[in-house]
C-alpha cells in the first residue's frame, strides 16, 4: 500500500510537470465553469469566503487563492504571442505557479477571447468581486487539456478555502494519507475524526468503505459519520463489508467508463508505422487498418505494440534489456496520460473483463483459454460482488486437474509460437508468400527436428511438463507449421535454434 501511494504521487508529479504551463493574469470575464459547477452556487459559502478575505485580505498572489484552469495548447500559444506583440510580456514561458513573485505586475496578462474552463474558484471569484468591485483580473494556473480525471481531483483538493470538507472528504483524506503522516498532520481534522478512528479498528468494514471512496461523488454525498455508531452496533461486520463492496461494483462509474465505444488500431507495430526520413519523430503514415474497429475500451486495454514489449537481458539472468524496459515504461505513461480510455481498464482487476477478452479468440486459440477464463471468473464470483450464482459451474477437482494439465500444454504451444515469430521477425497469423512456400516448409521441418531432439534429450522430465516424448511433440507440429516464418531473415544456425527452443519451450516448466 505504501509503495502504491508513492507510485501514485510520482505519477501525478510527472503529469503535473508535463501539463502545468505556469500562471498568468486572466480577465474575470474570460473565466468559465462547467455547468454542474455553476449549479452548485452556495451564497452561504460566498459569505464565508468574504469573511475570510476581510480577515486575511483578498490575496490573489497566494497560491491557495489561484484558480486552476484548462486551456488548449493552440489557444495558449496565441495568447502568449499576442502578449509579446503588445509588449506586455517578453518570453514564451510563463512563471511557475509556485514562483516567488511579490507583485501582480510580474505576471503576464493573457487574453482568451473564447474563455477558459476553470476547475475551481467560482465562489472565490464572487467573494473577490464583492470586496474589490474594480478588480478585472485574477491569477490563474494554466493546465493543458488532456490531464487525467485523477489529476483534476487533486487540483481541486490543493486549492484551499473553497468549501468546508464534508464527512466523506474527511474520510478519504485520512485514508489517503495514512502512510504519509507528514500530510495527515497538516490536515485540520474536525471532531468527526474521533468516530472514524473507531470505524478503522474494524478492518472488514473499513475495507468496504475504502472501496466506495473510489467513487468520490457517491461517497461524499452519502457518508454520514453521525450514523456510524448505529451501523456498527449491529456487529454484522462481514455482512456490512460485503454489502458495501457489492454496492461499489454496482455503482462504479469506472467500470462503466471502460465500456465506452472506442475506435482503435490494435495492430500498431513497427512494421505498420512510417516516419519521416528527415525527422524520425514525425509520423508520415500508419497502415494495416483492417483490424481497426469500434469496441468497448477494455477490449484493447491489454494490447501492447512490439516496440513496447520488454525483452530479456542478453547476458544477465532475470533482468530485462534496459532499452526495452524504458520503452515499456514510456508506453505505460503515455497511455495513462494521452489515452485515458485505455489507461483506466489497464489498472483495473482483470477478472472483470476475462470472459469478454477471450470469447472471440476461440477461432484462433481454441476453447482452452476461454474455458480457463470462465473457471477463474467462477472462482471469484462472490469476491467480485456479482449478483446471484455464476452461470458457469465450477469444475470438480478431477475436472480441474485435467484442465490444468491441458492448459499448461496450451500455454507451452502459445509461448513457443509467439517467441519463435518474434525471434524470426515475422507475424504470427500463418501467412506465407507463395514464392517462399518451399523454403518455409524446410525451415519448419528443421525447427521441428530441433525441438524433438531437445525434448528427447531430457531424461527425467517433470510430471507437469506437457511434452515428454515424440508423440507429444508431434501434437505441436500443426502449431509450428501455422507460424509464419520469414525465410528471408532465416539465417540462424542449428546450435542457436536448439538453445532458443530449449529456453522458450522448457523454461516455463522448470524453476
Amino acid at each position: 500500500m505504501k509503495a502504491r501511494v508513492h507510485a501514485e504521487d510520482l505519477r501525478f508529479e510527472t503529469e503535473w510537470r508535463l501539463f502545468c504551463k505556469g500562471s498568468a493574469l486572466v480577465k474575470l470575464e474570460s473565466l468559465n465553469w462547467e455547468e454542474h459547477k455553476t449549479r452548485q452556487h452556495d451564497p452561504k459559502n460566498v459569505l464565508r469566503l468574504k469573511k475570510v478575505f476581510e480577515k486575511e485580505g483578498c490575496r490573489s498572489l497566494k497560491v491557495g487563492n489561484h484558480i486552476p484552469a484548462i486551456v488548449d495548447q493552440h489557444h495558449l500559444d496565441t495568447a502568449i504571442e499576442n502578449a509579446k506583440q503588445n509588449k506586455t510580456w517578453k518570453t514564451g514561458i510563463l512563471p511557475s505557479s509556485y514562483a516567488t513573485i511579490d507583485s501582480e505586475n510580474r505576471y503576464p496578462e493573457l487574453d482568451f477571447p473564447g474563455g477558459i474552463i476553470c476547475l475551481h474558484g467560482l465562489h472565490r471569484i464572487q467573494a473577490g468581486k464583492a470586496l474589490r468591485p474594480a478588480e478585472k483580473w485574477w491569477i490563474v494556473d494554466l493546465y493543458l487539456s488532456g490531464i487525467s480525471y485523477e489529476m483534476r481531483a487533486i487540483l481541486d483538493e490543493e486549492y484551499s478555502n473553497e468549501d468546508r470538507p464534508c464527512d466523506g472528504q474527511i474520510y478519504r483524506k485520512i485514508r489517503e494519507y495514512q502512510y504519509l503522516p507528514q500530510k495527515a498532520d497538516a490536515l485540520i481534522l474536525p471532531a468527526t475524526c474521533k468516530r472514524l478512528r473507531g470505524l478503522f479498528r474494524h478492518r472488514l468494514v473499513a475495507a468496504g468503505f475504502d472501496a466506495l471512496t473510489k467513487i468520490p461523488a457517491l461517497f461524499d454525498a452519502g457518508m454520514k459519520v453521525t450514523t456510524l455508531h448505529t451501523v456498527m452496533a449491529t456487529r454484522c461486520y462481514e455482512e456490512i463489508q460485503h454489502y458495501l463492496k457489492s454496492y461499489f461494483l454496482l455503482n462504479s462509474f469506472r467500470v462503466r467508463d471502460t465500456a465506452t465505444p472506442t475506435l482503435f488500431h490494435p495492430d500498431i507495430h513497427k512494421r505498420n508505422i512510417f516516419v519521416s526520413d528527415d525527422d524520425p519523430t514525425v509520423i508520415t503514415g500508419i497502415v494495416d487498418w483492417q483490424s481497426a474497429s469500434i469496441e468497448p475500451a477494455f477490449w484493447y486495454a491489454e494490447e501492447v505494440p512490439d516496440f513496447a514489449t520488454t525483452l530479456p537481458h542478453p547476458s544477465l539472468e532475470n533482468q530485462l534489456e534496459p532499452n526495452s524496459e524504458r520503452c515499456a515504461k514510456a508506453f505505460e505513461v503515455c497511455t495513462q496520460f494521452h489515452v485515458p480510455k485505455l489507461g483506466r481498464p489497464r489498472v483495473m482487476d482483470d477478472a472483470l473483463f476475462r470472459p469478454f477478452r477471450y470469447c472471440y479468440r476461440t477461432w484462433k486459440d481454441g476453447a482452452m483459454a476461454f474455458r480457463h477464463e470462465l473457471i477463474k471468473t467462477s472462482e471469484r464470483w462472490q469476491e467480485l460482488g456479482l449478483m446471484g450464482s455464476c452461470p458457469y459451474p465450477a469444475p470438480t477437482p478431477e475436472e480441474l486437474a485435467i484442465h490444468q494439465k491441458e492448459y499448461k500444454y496450451f500455454e507451452a504451444a502459445h509461448d513457443l509460437r509467439n517467441n519463435l515469430a518474434g525471434l524470426l521477425n515475422t507475424a504470427s497469423d500463418g501467412w506465407v508468400p507463395p514464392e517462399d512456400w518451399k523454403a518455409t516448409k524446410l525451415a519448419n521441418r528443421e525447427l521441428f527436428e530441433v525441438m524433438l531432439q531437445t525434448v528427447l534429450s531430457i531424461k527425467n522430465p517433470d510430471d507437469d511438463e506437457p511434452t515428454k516424448d515424440e508423440g507429444d511433440v508431434r501434437e505441436f507440429g500443426p502449431l509450428i507449421y501455422n507460424s509464419a516464418i520469414n525465410v528471408r531473415s532465416f539465417s540462424i544456425d542449428s546450435a542457436l535454434l536448439r538453445k532458443v527452443v530449449t529456453i522458450v519451450f522448457l523454461h516455463p516448466f522448470r524453476d
